[in-house]
């Protein structure tokens, strides 16, 4: 799939057996911003993309905690976007089946064999169109509130969003502006009045569009000196970074310490990425998404996400991404 702007494991041996790596267990891409005076440090995203040949679904798992009326979340978006309430089992059930787990070996007699490695409904009237900013739509979406604005002035764009009670650091205007240079249009997204955190779900958006693009840039907000993500990738097939290093971790030096009752996959992973400065997308899983489908019948909810992901999609994969990305590295827009 051609992109436009937008659409563009163990050296050290455990004495008696080595451990077996599979695939089983291991936070939002808009900016999750809050004012500048709360101590806010996002340490991980988990978000899941879903690659169409008409359009293309960004699952974002918001979390948060602080004051209900400080949260803010803003996404740039493409064409015509839709914000519905998503599953977070559906989350939950992807990174349990997918993410790498390492089991100890069985502790044997010496001389017996060893183990293996294997591998909506309107608003109110309180947002009003300001000069050059434009109001494309207004919802109620579960417990947020939502509107979609369209400004090619970036300073004016911050300055609607603050008076509208959305927290926007200094730090991402210029992001801001990247995105309104592109004519980008924006997802603002908060509480209603009188929602806490606890009713925070996360959300999917779908594009009309394809785009095989995450905006990497928007997640520099409210992070110290980098942030974990992980990002599930359903499409027609395998999906590797485009524009970022590829990287994988080395199953053959992944070991298991029966000191510590630990492996050393955490190491071995930060030596994946090391030599690319940390900037590597590292392929934690490859599978056909068959093979796991029909763990999600058991919620209604999250077979429904599930409906969605695969939906249009032939033989649909899943991909399981990794990286632990400098804040220096989030100066450009993930390609797939």
């Amino acid at each position: 799939m051609k992109p436009t702007p937008w659409t563009r494991s163990l050296l050290l041996v455990a004495a008696l057996g080595l451990p077996t790596l599979s695939s089983g267990v291991a936070d939002a891409c808009g900016g999750c911003f809050a004012p500048s005076e709360t101590n806010q440090v996002v340490t991980d995203h988990l978000m899941v993309m879903a690659l169409h040949a008409s359009e293309s679904i960004l699952w974002d798992q918001i979390r948060y905690s602080g004051r209900p009326q400080d949260f803010s979340w803003v996404l740039p978006v493409q064409g015509d976007a839709t914000v519905e309430l998503a599953s977070g089992t559906f989350f939950d059930t992807l990174t349990q089946l997918t993410a790498p787990t390492v089991t100890a070996p069985a502790l044997v007699c010496p001389g017996a064999g060893r183990g293996g490695l294997f591998a909506s409904d309107a608003l109110t009237s309180r947002f009003e169109n300001s000069g050059s900013v434009q109001i494309l739509s207004t919802a109620i979406v579960g417990p947020y509130q939502t509107v979609t604005l369209r400004s090619s002035d970036a300073d004016a764009l911050s300055t609607w969003l603050r008076a509208n009670s959305y927290a926007i650091p200094a730090s991402i205007e210029p992001v801001i502006r990247h995105y309104t240079d592109l004519r980008m249009d924006f997802i603002a997204l908060r509480l209603r009045p009188g929602e806490g955190v606890q009713a925070m779900q996360p959300v999917r958006v779908r594009f009309s569009t394809p785009s095989p693009v995450l905006p990497l840039r928007m997640v520099s907000a409210g992070i110290a000196d980098k942030v974990g993500i992980s990002l599930f990738v359903f499409s027609e097939g395998r999906t590797e970074a485009m524009n970022f290093p590829n990287a994988l971790v080395d199953r053959a030096r992944v070991s298991w310490d029966y000191n510590t009752n630990s492996s050393n996959y955490a190491a071995m992973f930060r030596a994946a990425i090391a030599p690319s400065g940390g900037r590597a997308w590292v392929t934690e899983a490859a599978l056909s998404a068959g093979s796991i489908s029909g763990n999600f019948t058991r919620d209604a909810e999250a077979y429904a996400d599930w409906g969605v992901a695969v939906r249009g999609l032939s033989r649909p994969w899943i991909t399981r991404l990794r990286a632990d990305l400098p804040a220096s590295a989030l100066d450009r827009d993930l390609q797939l």
